[in-house]
């Protein structure tokens, strides 16, 4: 082929690529395509877009091209592998655990498009560092290519080493001889008998010392024995060490990471006791980033919660992360949780990601203590100069969801996630947040929390969000009353059948207004939110059957109430724009 390959005529290249089924997967080719197909379809005639030479590209700029591609292809494969993991059984977008990858040497046609690319894939040997134990012949060449530059290593999916064993094994072995250059690692636990034990894979060199600087272990197997042997390996360049339904550490051992920035366990087999996990971090005092996921043992201790909060200063509490930045927790109850958050000293500027699925296992009456343990967690905010400006609150789609509660350092609130794993996405993590599955989400809770927080004056935007469950009228009416300077006010809300946010609006005492569970209003909006000065609200008609026929609805339509209000008794104050989709 000659040397004169012109860029439009890559399709072959581009077809031979795999595709992404998760969001944001348009392959960057594709979306340049379109982009250069927009900007020519209305000139009425046909453009002759003329070719550029790839052999006028610098060698360096193209073999960074080819690195993206080679990066497009690994994340194909991880996305169908290991999806289920990294973003949460509850995704929409998720794969099943035992799918296929990807092809994930899929990126090795660029080696035969012509004699150029053939010369720089193969003359720049980062481009062959990337490295899936799935065809022996492709593991040695790269093994060969990268000459002694680090190496990144990914197992396959649990079907596709059950269906390749042999090939899978073959690959491992050829790995094991360059054990001391692995500095990322994604290694997938099974009941295979020709499986390795990876920590004992990535020990095989002397003094039980592993060099890699990010590790992923992922179980796949429930008859996994409930332990690991992480805890005897020395590990001096660790960076960042994710855990998927795996035991992270022995009972009575700590494990040797002094360099450990990133701890994310998920959903360990044998849940750790709060002792235990608390020893565990202890002993990792450089962590920035520290999310548990499902992993402690539910053990309250109710009558002293409220105390651990009131009477434990930050100097005795028993587990001190002076870097921490980012703390995602997500338990059963909210008591053991913020059990577990009392002992932890952390900066007051540390971001809070919490999660659970009711306020505690005892007696209705012992959760009164959990508002005050929430309060007594912002306290340390008020030596802080307005770490936040906006608020979110969204009600669930499903009543077997959480309501969420955030607070964001910028002016305009970002979206929620849908999923609380999904901790791989590069998005923003709000100053704080606050999930409570949807059966125990008083917002009387919510109110208490926003009256309580400092700094509750300085925020000045909120979006409100709700479908298919939420709150009454009345209940949003308190949310807002919290929000004194409140100037801007986001809204989404659902409309049944064919009805505007506008027209009649009755109030509290009219009884009759209950029948329809949707038209409750407080009896006077301008004493609430004084200071508001725009109204945005984006809705979405439902058909009444549709309403009607769901059982999880509750109170779904109390906030449309509290935007009929306010359009009739301040609209002349109100800069409002509502959109109906």
């Amino acid at each position: 082929m000659s040397s004169k390959f012109r860029l439009r005529d890559m399709g072959a290249l581009k077809r031979a690529l795999p595709r992404i089924s998760g969001p944001g997967s348009a392959h960057p080719l594709r979306r340049i395509a379109a982009r250069l197909r927009a900007r020519f379809a209305g000139s009425g005639k046909q453009r002759h877009i003329p070719g550029f030479p790839i052999e006028r590209l610098p060698e360096e700029l193209l073999a960074e091209v080819f690195s993206w591609v080679i990066a497009y292809c690994r994340q194909a494969a991880l996305w169908d592998s290991y999806s289920f993991a990294f973003y949460g059984f509850d995704d929409e977008h998720a794969s099943h655990p035992g799918q296929c990858p990807a092809a994930p040497y899929a990126w090795l046609k660029i080696r035969h498009v012509c004699r150029y690319w053939r010369k720089v894939a193969l003359a720049h040997p980062r481009l062959s560092t990337t490295i899936f134990l799935t065809r022996p012949e492709c593991v040695e060449d790269m093994l060969r290519r990268a000459g002694t530059l680090p190496l990144a290593v990914y197992d396959p999916s649990v079907r596709y080493i059950d269906t390749h064993s042999d090939s899978v094994a073959a690959a491992r072995l050829m790995v094991l001889e360059h054990i001391a250059r692995i500095r990322h690692g994604t290694f997938a636990y099974t009941d295979n008998p020709n499986a390795i034990d990876w920590p004992d894979f990535l020990t095989s060199q002397s003094h039980k010392t592993c060099t890699a600087q990010s590790l992923e272990l992922l179980s796949m197997d429930d008859g996994y024995p409930a332990y690991s042997t992480l805890s005897t390996i020395h590990f001096p360049n660790l960076r960042k060490l994710s855990c998927f339904y795996y035991d992270v550490v022995v009972p009575g051992q700590l494990l040797d990471a002094p360099q450990l920035h990133t701890l994310h366990l998920v959903k360990c087999t044998t849940p750790i006791s709060a002792p235990e996990l608390l020893r565990l971090l202890g002993s990792l005092p450089a962590l920035t980033s520290l999310s548990l996921i499902l992993v402690l043992l539910e053990t309250e201790d109710l009558p002293h919660l409220d105390s651990l909060f009131r009477h434990a200063s930050l100097t005795s509490r028993t587990c001190a992360l002076p870097h921490l930045a980012h703390l995602a927790l997500c338990t059963c109850t909210a008591a053991s949780g913020l059990s577990l958050l009392a002992h932890i000293a952390h900066p007051a500027h540390t971001s809070l990601d919490l999660r659970f699925s009711e306020l505690s296992t005892g007696a209705h009456a012992a959760c009164a203590c959990v508002p005050a343990a929430l309060a007594a967690t912002c306290a340390a905010w008020a030596a802080l100069e307005a770490p936040y400006a906006s608020v979110a609150v969204t009600c669930p789609r499903r009543a077997d969801d959480a309501f969420w509660l955030e607070l964001w350092p910028a002016p305009s609130p970002s979206p929620t996630p849908t999923s609380h794993l999904r901790t791989h996405a590069t998005r923003p993590h709000p100053f704080f947040r606050l999930g409570i599955h949807a059966l125990h989400a008083h917002s009387l809770l919510f109110t208490h929390l926003l009256r309580c927080v400092p700094h509750a004056a300085h925020i000045t935007s909120a979006r409100l969000c709700t479908r298919r469950t939420g709150w009454s009228a009345g209940s949003w009416a308190r949310i807002l009353c919290a929000l004194p300077a409140l100037e801007r006010l986001e809204v989404r809300c659902e409309v049944v059948g064919r009805g505007a946010l506008g027209g009649r609006v009755r109030t509290l005492g009219d009884k009759r207004a209950d029948k329809q569970g949707n038209t409750w209003a407080w009896a006077d909006a301008r004493a609430v939110c004084l200071s508001l000065r725009e109204l945005r609200v984006e809705a979405a008609r439902v058909p009444r059957w549709r309403w009607r026929a769901a059982r999880e609805v509750r109170d779904a339509g109390g906030l449309a109430e509290v935007v009929r209000v306010l359009r009739a008794q301040r609209g002349d104050e109100l800069d409002v724009g509502v959109v109906y989709c």
